[in-house]
């Protein structure tokens, strides 16, 4: 006999709903604060009993009425009128059975909130007694019964992982590693057994205790939903350019954003990490930059609203899908001209208890592609040879040099001479021998991310919540160089009733970066390049202890101030929807945005001193001392009300959607600061004396408002028709060209559907499909278009009246039709699926022609005596492809468990040219041409070093320089006895030069590879550039430059002794010989390279384990990132290439290790 079983339900989420109150907060914490009441009720109970001579079931009652807890037992396995007394104060329920039972021969165990008795010796359990029932004898109840069995797929091998659920309940477990699972359910109930890639199945108890499980595969990417603007869609019937990102490339990154790890995702959508600094962000773009003067950042939106992808927690992202075409994204209009990326948070599932995720990552960090000098003395020799190249006297006299060398045989310590007049001698006497690179950055840094997250939901409503903690610190050896991210996501969803439901969310972001201020150096990123050209004899500190006044590591140090920065992200959002009638679908949702931001940028005067301990003026001291503070205020405000209806009839299926958007973002930022500290101890405007305070602020907003909607049609999954359009208005442009129409058609014909297809047992899918479509950016020529606007200046050049007073500039001519630019593309595609999807392949070809560019102004003949103004009078366009194609399977059983693998590839290329541009005939060499393509590099064709000074007699006609032997020959390839660059300026005449490639990464490809076996999986990821050409007048393409120190890998300069030698001679550049480094064959760089970006190992415990010690999975994953390179064309191989595109004015990548720990509850 049975206890009967009162099921508790919550108590149901009641809101009066009222249009005008804010829901969000208050919806997402009480809600929320409901479920974990109930849910986290299965940890570990702890009760106080007080019970003097009572018996067993006695104990059992009571321990009933102050818990959930219910005992099913067989009543003549022992004698449970057995008299007893038991004391217990908060003791766990388990502990206080062992007490009681000592001495039966009875054993339980506990199964969520049931607690089974049962003979020690027994096999079963026998007839499950009720305490309460043997009471009633007469009450009938339906029994529990404990359900197991085993899941296997269509081949027969076990499936772990699949999600049982009692349909209806919160009660549910999951297969094991064997594929085994045992749950409890009453007869009559239905379990729903569901696995990701198969269909779920619904199984009702009878009798039998034993339901074993066949699942069988769906159709795999057939099968797909991939989420679009405003909607989802099966990926068969998909006609335009869209693709998700493989969620498995994402897990266990050591990487501190999302942006990170989009890196070789997809290929078209390109990733440019140009600065490994912590708080760098990677620039994104879909199919290229191939616009003249206007963003190639593409949408992004979280959860359907445009935010900032920083404060995005990797762990709370559920799907990507990235739009690339007008079809797929002319919906979003005017935003969306160089495509979107959707990005969907996480949420709740109905019916699923309480799940708790915690996450946590130790993470080790190395700076990569640091210079390798020489020692100073051959420095010295080197930079002495360069001047008496270029006809200047010699920098070290040989007795410093012979000091160095001293210094490096560690026979003197002292780094400079003392002067008889007590100072130390000049910067060219030091005898040092210092790699500032090792004493600038760190060799080794920790990091640490933290995640926690919790997850669940009842019958009708979900919940999602989560925490994100990143502390990232720099390579600057230094304490003003990290990053301190943090991120909290809440999300609730409800159903009020059958047809409404309703649900909020709430996303928080806060990011402090603290970096050091380099003074008059730019910007600190820089600080690798400006350390080539410290001398190697200099000291950092000098042997007084006082920062070198030359060195720039104190300033890395801190000592020069540094910039604080604070953003303070907040999102609150409310939705709802309706389902009135059958295939109709209302939703809308109202989001606000407020991001607070805070800079203080201070500049700190600090002191050098000489032997003597006078004061020096430091060359890397600021003048004064210095403050200035930045205050920005921006919210943002979204709007949507789409309305979706869905018609089936027969085989034909339509989808209608319609729609309405609605912007506004407003901008406020106040600056203010001034000179002179009172005090070094608080650094603050107010403590500021100086003689010019300043203040200065910028307000500004615009707004947007959309009609859109879309057209679906598909026949059998076999003819497919997609219409979207999109009507949109921008603020920025006058009430007379704001408006635009944007519209969009695509089709598609899966073949494989027809019955004549030859190959039905092996390609389920062969679909080509075509797309047009027209879009709108409303990004180029700023945010009032269409007013004139006066410029403010707080001080005149001149004196008037005696004194420098504030003025205005006079505006500039607006242009009435001032409007839109408009991309239009059209694009081909085919889509693969083949051997039950275990293969698949996609192509795409496109066009894109961006009309309406803002080009040159109109050109006036007379004096004008302001600015013209701006047409939209340019044209360009760009064609590319992409090609992706993936590999699944089972290898083989390795002791009975199978070995699952894919191998997934993507490439993608593109090029852009002008078509059209005003006053191209002008003949200017900086001014676009029809025909021109972007990022072309012309160069000479380098004919040799030249051995003696009869090799010049050409080259000296062309211009007024000096050649001397040592010196670079160029070839005369047109024949006209001259060496020049061509005449009339335009892009093909090029005189002399040749195409020597592109200046951006071309061919971009990736390989991901991925392996599992029982607990173990192992992926690794490759990414890789087939051309890009990189021309420096910086030193890496000489391998010397201007003051540049010489490294060890760059040795190898012509001189009278060494003639065969690769660079030429060495020199002192200066202005009038600088023609001696032109652009050339020889010395142009190859950056092609393939990167292995990432490898991880995990390993997870398998269920049996797990329930022995209470949780719900344990996994323990090693990764690394920037492993190395598998080739590299670049012939300096000890740079990264992403250093030398960017000729090291950026802070330098890192190789970083980590080990992280995921655990379950």
């Amino acid at each position: 006999m049975k206890k009967v079983f009162k099921h508790k339900r919550l108590c149901p989420f009641v809101l009066k709903i009222d249009l005008k109150m804010k829901l969000t907060v208050l919806l997402v914490f009480v809600t929320l604060f409901q479920l974990q009441a109930k849910e986290t009720y299965g940890q570990k109970t702890k009760i106080s009993l007080n019970l003097t001579q009572v018996s067993i079931e006695q104990v059992f009652n009571e321990i009933e009425k102050q818990t959930e807890f219910k005992f099913l037992y067989n009543y003549n396995d022992t004698n449970y009128d057995k008299t007893i007394s038991i004391k217990a104060k908060k003791e766990q329920v388990d502990a206080i059975l062992k007490r009681i039972l000592v001495g039966t021969n009875v054993t339980f165990k506990v199964l969520g909130k049931q607690i089974i008795l049962k003979k020690a010796d027994s096999n079963s359990l026998g007839a499950l007694k009720n305490t309460k029932a043997r009471a009633s004898s007469s009450t009938n109840v339906v029994q529990d019964i404990t359900i197991s069995g085993t899941i296997v797929d269509e081949g027969g091998l076990p499936l772990p992982g699949v999600n049982i659920i009692v349909e209806g309940t919160t009660t549910g477990t999951q297969s094991d590693f064997d594929g085994e699972y045992a749950l409890k359910a009453k007869k009559g109930a239905v379990l729903v057994f569901s696995y990701v890639g198969y269909k779920s199945q619904k199984v009702t108890v009878g009798n039998s205790s034993t339901i074993n499980i066949t699942l069988i595969e769906e159709a795999g990417v057939l099968d797909e939903v991939v989420v679009i603007g405003y909607g989802t869609q099966k990926k068969v019937n998909l006609t335009s350019a869209v693709q998700m990102v493989d969620m498995k490339d994402l897990e266990n990154r050591p990487v501190k954003s999302l942006t990170e790890m989009l890196t070789a995702s997809v290929p078209g959508l390109n990733v440019t990490i140009n600065s490994g600094a912590p708080n760098a962000e990677p620039s994104l773009n879909i199919r290229g930059f191939t616009g003249i003067n206007a963003s190639a950042a593409p949408l992004v939106l979280i959860d359907g609203v445009p935010q900032d992808i920083r404060f995005v927690n990797p762990n709370d992202v559920e799907s990507i899908s990235v739009l690339k075409d007008a079809a797929a994204s002319a919906i979003y209009g005017s935003r969306a001209p160089n495509g979107v990326i959707l990005i969907t948070t996480k949420s709740g599932k109905k019916g699923q208890g309480m799940q708790v995720n915690f996450s946590t990552t130790l993470i080790t960090s190395s700076p990569i592609g640091l210079p390798d000098p020489q020692d100073s003395n051959l420095d010295a020799i080197h930079r002495n040879n360069r001047r008496y190249n270029s006809q200047q006297a010699p920098l070290f006299t040989d007795e410093a040099i012979e000091r160095m060398r001293q210094y490096i045989a560690g026979e003197i310590t002292t780094t400079n001479i003392i002067l008889p007049n007590g100072k130390y001698g000049s910067v060219y006497e030091y005898n040092a021998n210092n790699n500032h690179y090792e004493t600038g950055f760190r060799q080794n840094v920790f990091n640490r991310q933290n995640n926690l997250s919790l997850s669940g939901g009842s019958e009708k409503t979900t919940y999602f919540a989560s925490l994100g903690a990143i502390n990232n610190q720099g390579v600057y050896n230094g304490p003003n160089d990290w990053l301190k991210r943090y991120s909290s996501l809440i999300k609730v969803n409800t159903d009020v009733t059958d047809w409404l439901s309703i649900g909020a969310s709430s996303k928080y972001g806060r990011q402090i970066v603290n970096r050091p201020n380099i003074w008059n150096q730019g910007q600190n990123d820089g600080s690798v390049f400006n350390l080539l050209g410290f001398i190697g004899s200099l000291p950092d500190y000098d042997d007084n202890g006082s920062p070198n006044e030359f060195s720039i590591v104190p300033n890395l140090n801190g000592l020069s101030g540094g910039v604080h920065n604070t953003i303070d992200d907040l999102w609150l959002t409310g939705q709802f929807t309706l389902k009135p009638v059958k295939g109709l679908s209302i939703k809308g949702d109202y989001s606000w945005n407020v991001n607070n931001q805070l800079t203080t940028d201070t500049e700190t005067v600090f002191g050098s001193y000489d032997a003597d301990g006078t004061p020096k003026n430091s060359r890397r001291s600021p003048p004064v001392d210095k403050i200035e503070k930045t205050a920005r205020n921006q919210t943002y405000h979204n709007l949507n009300l789409v309305a979706t209806y869905k018609l089936n009839l027969k085989n034909h299926d339509f989808t209608a959607l319609a729609g309405y958007n609605e912007e506004l973002f407003k901008n406020n930022t106040l600056s203010a600061g001034n000179s002179l500290f009172y005090t070094q101890t608080t650094q603050s405007i107010s403590t500021t004396y100086g003689d010019s305070p300043f203040a200065d602020d910028t307000i500004y907003a615009w707004a947007t408002r959309g009609y859109f909607g879309r057209l679906t049609y598909n026949y059998k999954e076999k003819y497919l028709l997609d219409f979207n359009a999109r009507y949109d208005a921008s603020s920025k442009y006058s009430p007379e060209t704001r408006w635009a129409f944007f519209p969009s058609v695509s089709a598609g014909y899966n073949i494989a559907k027809e019955n004549f297809w030859p190959l039905k047992d092996a390609v389920s899918m062969f679909k080509i499909k075509g797309s047009w479509g027209k879009l709108g950016n409303n990004s180029a020529g700023g945010n009032y278009t269409y007013l004139p606007t006066l410029g403010t200046n707080s001080q005149t050049p001149v004196l008037l009246d005696g004194g420098k007073l504030p003025y205005v500039t006079m505006p500039g001519i607006l242009s009435s039709d001032l409007t839109w630019t408009k991309p239009r593309t059209i694009g081909f595609g085919l889509e693969i699926a083949a051997f039950n999807n275990r293969f698949t392949l996609e192509y795409d070809w496109y066009q894109k022609t961006i009309y309406d560019q803002i080009g040159i102004a109109e050109q006036y003949s007379e004096v004008l005596g302001t600015n013209p103004p701006n047409r939209n009078n340019a044209v360009s366009e760009t064609r590319g492809w992409e090609f992706s194609t993936t590999w699944r399977d089972r290898a083989f059983n390795i002791k009975e468990s199978p070995l699952n693998y894919s191998i997934r590839a993507g490439i993608s290329d593109y090029i852009g040219y002008v078509v059209k541009y005003e006053g191209s005939d002008s003949g200017l060499r900086n001014q676009w041409t029809p025909g021109q393509v972007f990022g072309e590099l012309y160069g000479w064709t380098s004919s040799g070093i030249a051995q003696n000074s009869e090799a010049f007699q050409s080259q000296a006609l062309w211009r007024n320089g000096w050649f001397y032997p040592g010196d670079i020959l160029y070839a005369d390839t047109n024949g006209d006895g001259l060496v020049n660059d061509g005449q009339g300026g335009y892009w093909y005449a090029q005189g002399d030069r040749k195409l020597l490639g592109h200046n951006y990464a071309r061919y971009r490809y990736n390989i991901a590879l991925n392996a599992s076996w029982k607990g173990f999986s192992i992926s690794a990821l490759f990414e890789g550039v087939g051309k890009h050409t990189k021309y420096s007048r910086q030193k890496f393409s000489y391998g010397d430059r201007n003051f540049s120190s010489v490294q060890n890998q760059e040795r190898g300069y012509w001189s009278l002794n060494n003639q065969d030698a690769y660079y030429p001679r060495a020199y002192h550049t200066n202005i009038n010989n600088d023609y001696l480094r032109l652009s050339n064959d020889q010395y142009a760089l190859n950056l092609a390279h393939l990167r292995i970006k990432n490898v991880n190992l995990s390993y997870s415990l398998p269920s049996e384990v797990l329930s022995r010690i209470g949780l719900r999975n344990l996994s323990i994953n090693v990764s690394g990132e920037n492993l190395g390179m598998v080739f590299n064309k670049s012939r300096i191989k000890e740079y990264d290439p992403i250093q030398i595109a960017n000729d090291f004015l950026t802070y330098p990548p890192s190789r970083i290790f980590s080990l992280g720990v995921n655990v379950g509850i």
